[in-house]
């Protein structure tokens, strides 16, 4: 009967507690052929003392019937429990609550691990993000076997590459694991951009590619032409240079002859710092611009890679002072402004690399793909009449000094410095003054020729042309179809020198001929275009336009 007494009352004493507990003990079974002795003494324990109660429990207790008791001693330990998790949670709540902040992130991330690989991602990686979207699609093209030209393997071109060389390209990162890069050569590649680093997505923090070095080196030893690109998170344009310095102090000491790339997009599900930055066209151009300023005062190539909706919707492309790498998965893009590489498939795959891989289109429009004139000091001598070379009038040391054509006078006036910069491209430098032969006032025809300050824009970056039987065409990088020409034709002191459209005459042509020449000690040093040139003042004059 005790025995009986003592679980009613533990479940007595439960169920004051709250209603919220009884769920824990309800399974608790009370003897049916006990109930009328229950009921019986239930009644008499409500009119005896708190003192007769006690002893009765205390009895039990002492009596060893430890079922019932432990069953109290559990109800009693749960509602102490149950106060202390209350006032844990309470305590701790913020704490949990940013821990879970922290750990999110990283959670999304690592789920779906094997949808991109082997490879463990990088911390805050915004390329493994992406990466894990793209490893929804099945394994795509090969561009082995395939005849490259206006359709190639069902890819249409637009008509305004008429006349370029389509070369084909991949771009890497940690993602493909170690690559057999002659493999790669073999299976028809003919460059590759391969990532240095990115910033995080979340923190913000600028991380190294760890396949990057081993990646550069193997893409050039096998005679690939290489170029690199930063994936970016940036949301300034300070943010933006940073990233640029980052990207270049990766490549210092390499033969780096394609465009130095930042790589500006969303990650998906709307993560990501740059997304949530909510820039205006205007804030996200001045962005990706500062990213090109910082590379091109460097002397490399600058270029933006974004896709169709990023250029279309999100960034004023027209304003971008850098050469525009297009992603748009299609086999005919629909996008109309300026581009001079296509990324048209992220599944491709080649030989030498395991998985997919990002498949590139390079509308090459370079003038002389390699370098025709070696670097050195020359006088540039007029095909008419080789007795006439370009001529700094009066040897000038000042900005916008005309260039003409004089007799040969053996005259520091008359000797350049011709610079080999990266894909085809050259700098002039005339060594009376240190300034870099300039078209002024940028593409049109027409423009004279002067010398100027090193500003690194592209009228002062000059494609030198084999014309045949020692001669050169020498022709603008601002606008391909124009070229250095002797006004009028005819040979003078004097002579005006202007751009002109290319029509492959013989006015148009140049001999260059080697030069042995000191300098005077009293000349400042001629600038080399490929150091850093961060501290010449932006003017703004000079056209960056990188775009056909």
């Amino acid at each position: 009967m005790k025995r009986t007494l003592a679980a009613v009352l533990a479940m007595v004493i439960v169920l004051d507690l709250g209603v919220g507990q009884a769920h824990v003990y309800a399974q608790e079974n009370i003897p049916t052929e006990a109930a009328e002795t229950v009921t019986q003494e239930m009644k008499k324990a409500e009119t005896e003392s708190g003192k007769e109660t006690e002893t009765t429990v205390e009895e039990t207790e002492a009596a060893g019937e430890t079922k019932e008791t432990e069953a109290a001693e559990e109800t009693e330990t749960a509602e102490e429990t149950e106060t202390t998790v209350k006032e844990t949670e309470a305590a701790g709540e913020t704490e949990e609550t940013e821990a879970a902040e922290e750990t999110e992130e990283t959670e999304e991330a690592d789920e779906g691990l094997e949808t991109v690989g082997e490879l463990a991602p990088l911390p805050d990686d915004p390329e493994y993000i992406k990466l894990q979207q793209e490893a929804q699609t099945a394994d795509g093209l090969s561009v082995e076997g395939h005849l490259r030209g206006a359709n190639w393997d069902g890819y249409t071109h637009n008509a305004k590459f008429n006349g370029r060389t389509v070369r084909n390209g991949i771009d890497v990162s940690y993602y493909q694991g170690s690559i057999d890069w002659n493999a790669v050569k073999n299976s028809g590649i003919d460059f590759v951009f391969v990532r240095v680093g990115y910033r995080g997505y979340s923190n913000g923090a600028l991380k190294e590619d760890p396949n990057a070095a081993a990646n550069i080196n193997g893409a050039l030893t096998a005679g690939l032409k290489v170029g690199v690109y930063m994936f970016s998170q940036a949301v300034n344009a300070d943010e933006a240079a940073e990233e640029a310095r980052f990207a270049l102090s990766k490549i210092s000491g390499y033969n780096i002859t394609m465009p130095v790339v930042m790589d500006f997009e969303f990650i998906s599900g709307g993560r990501g710092r740059l997304y949530q930055a909510g820039l205006s066209k205007d804030a996200a151009t001045t962005v990706v611009n500062g990213f090109a300023y910082t590379v091109s005062c460097s002397g490399y190539t600058p270029m933006i890679y974004a896709n169709k909706t990023m250029l279309e919707n999100y960034m004023n492309a027209s304003g971008i002072n850098a050469k525009i790498w297009l992603a748009n998965y299609t086999s005919q893009t629909s996008y109309a402004g300026d581009y001079d590489y296509w990324q048209y498939r992220s599944n491709g795959y080649v030989s030498g690399i395991q998985g997919n891989v990002d498949c590139d289109f390079w509308y090459d429009d370079t003038v002389g793909f390699t370098l025709t004139v070696p670097v050195g000091i020359y006088t540039i001598n007029w095909a008419f009449n080789t007795g006439y070379t370009l001529d700094v009038t009066d040897s000038s040391r000042s900005n916008r000094a005309n260039i003409r054509l004089y007799e040969k006078t053996k005259r520091s006036a008359q000797d350049f410095k011709i610079i080999y910069r990266s894909g085809g491209e050259y700098a002039i430098v005339a060594m009376c003054s240190g300034k870099s032969i300039d078209a002024e006032g940028g593409t049109s025809a027409g423009a004279n020729l002067i010398q100027y300050d090193w500003l690194n824009g592209s009228n002062q970056h000059w494609y030198i042309q084999d014309a045949g039987n020692g001669y050169y065409y020498i022709r603008s990088v601002a606008d391909k179809n124009l070229c250095l020409e002797v006004e009028g034709g005819n040979a003078y002191n004097g002579a005006n020198i202007y751009i002109n459209q290319f029509q492959a005459k013989d006015s148009q042509k140049f001999r260059f001929s080697n030069t042995e020449y000191a300098p005077p000690q009293a000349l400042p040093p001629v600038p080399d275009p490929r150091q850093a040139l961060a501290d010449i003042p932006w003017r703004g004059r000079q056209s960056h336009a990188w775009h056909s």
